[in-house]
């Protein structure tokens, strides 16, 4: 095919070269060009829509053969099941027929079986119906006979019932006149009754009467017999009271003597007990005296203490300034302080203390947590002083320039003349 359109296309360029050879202008080739290309092109949208329809129809075919394909291989399936299901019926139909045969030939057994039983109980029935005839037989006779009796039963039954009903009629007769003798009998009875019923309610009312009377009689002595117990109650009691009242009396008379005895003794243990308390008042208010003297006498420490300490952090104060006056000359070449200043202040720092003593021995003689306090103080003071005093000696010895510079002691409080001791 490929090579036949190639041969085709072949031969449509040479013609078409061998027109455009015929035309003689360029316009005309390309005017017979331009036509030609157009029918060309017209040429391929027809082949291609014919194409395209036969793309579709190739589509429709090909889903044709798929579904032709697929139902002939549902059929191939179908006809392989069929075939399978022919054999098992085959199979089957011969086990159905074998199964048939032997239930024939078992049912004609049976049949066989069933009739031989069937003739058998023919021939007994057959007996038994000539044994039931004569039985028949013999009880027709039987009832006959018996027909006969009853009809003569019922005869006489009838003859009978006439004379019952005479008889009857008799009694009805005979009970009229019991019944008229009944009702003349009643009647009296009813007088008889009422008679009897009137003394009856007489006889009732002096019954209640009688009993009204046994009745209050009764009570009135039980009520005297219950008048009786409580008398013997109360006489008891009483018998009982005047026993008690003599152990009362007696045990009253003994709790008498005892509170007697007792009173006496507390008597006794109140006057001691007021001694006591006469003693416990003095001692306490020679205890109050002597705890507002040592109060006083602890505001006085007090306040010769305020006045220590303040003494104390002046002289404190001095001695820096001296010592730090004392390193300034010496680290500027000048001699040594004198020592006069600072055996002043020492002396009078000795006076003060020297006359603090003796108030504050007096009052660590009943306070000795206080004298222990002040004791203390004195004693880190003096520790302080001394190492102070140590120091300015020590560095007035080391000195080297022989220039004395004189320093003015500053004047202490007069603390001495104002400390008052106790």
């Amino acid at each position: 095919r490929e090579e036949k359109t190639r041969k085709k296309d072949d031969k449509s360029v040479d013609h078409v070269l061998r027109a455009l050879n015929s035309l003689n202008t360029s316009e005309e080739k390309l005017a017979a060009m331009c036509k030609k290309y157009a029918d060309i092109f017209d040429e391929h949208r027809k082949l291609q829509l014919l194409q395209k329809q036969s793309e579709k129809r190739c589509s429709m075919l090909q889903r044709e053969k798929e579904q032709l394909q697929a139902e002939h291989s549902k059929a191939i399936l179908t006809r392989s099941r069929l075939e399978n299901l022919c054999r098992e019926l085959q199979r089957q139909n011969k086990a159905i027929k074998d199964e048939s045969l032997l239930k024939i030939r078992e049912e004609e057994e049976k049949r066989k079986e069933v009739s031989a039983k069937f003739q058998t109980t023919m021939n007994e029935i057959t007996t038994l119906m000539q044994q039931n005839n004569d039985k028949n037989m013999k009880l027709r006779d039987d009832n006959i006979d018996m027909t006969t009796k009853l009809k003569n039963i019922c005869e006489q039954y009838e003859i009978r019932q006439q004379q019952v009903e005479r008889i009857s009629k008799q009694m009805q007769l005979e009970q009229q006149l019991a019944d008229a003798k009944l009702s003349k009998l009643k009647m009296e009875m009813a007088a008889e009754r009422e008679t009897l019923l009137r003394e009856k309610q007489q006889l009732l009312l002096e019954l209640q009467q009688y009993q009204q009377r046994c009745n209050e009689f009764q009570a009135t002595e039980i009520n005297l017999r219950n008048q009786i117990s409580m008398y013997n109650d109360k006489y008891d009691e009483f018998q009982k009271a005047l026993a008690r009242s003599n152990d009362v009396f007696g045990g009253f008379k003994g709790e008498m003597e005892k509170m007697s005895k007792k009173i006496c003794k507390l008597e006794k243990e109140t006057s001691s007990w007021k001694q006591r308390w006469e003693r416990s008042h003095n001692a306490l208010l020679e205890m109050a005296a002597d705890k507002q003297k040592s109060e006083q006498e602890l505001a006085v420490v007090s306040r010769q203490l305020a006045t220590l300490q303040g003494l104390c952090r002046t002289l404190q104060t001095e001695r820096s300034n001296l010592l730090a006056k004392l390193k300034i000359f010496q680290a500027g070449g000048h001699l040594p302080l004198e020592k006069a200043p600072v055996e002043k202040c020492t002396k009078q720092c000795d006076q003060v203390l020297n006359h603090l003593d003796q108030p504050l021995n007096h009052m660590s003689e009943n306070n000795p947590v206080l004298d222990n306090y002040t004791k203390d103080i004195l004693a880190s003071f003096k520790e302080s002083v001394a190492a102070e005093d140590t120091s300015a000696a020590a560095t007035a010895d080391s000195a080297v320039n022989p220039e004395t510079v004189p320093v003015q002691a500053s004047p202490l409080p007069d603390l001495v003349g104002t400390t008052s001791p106790c």
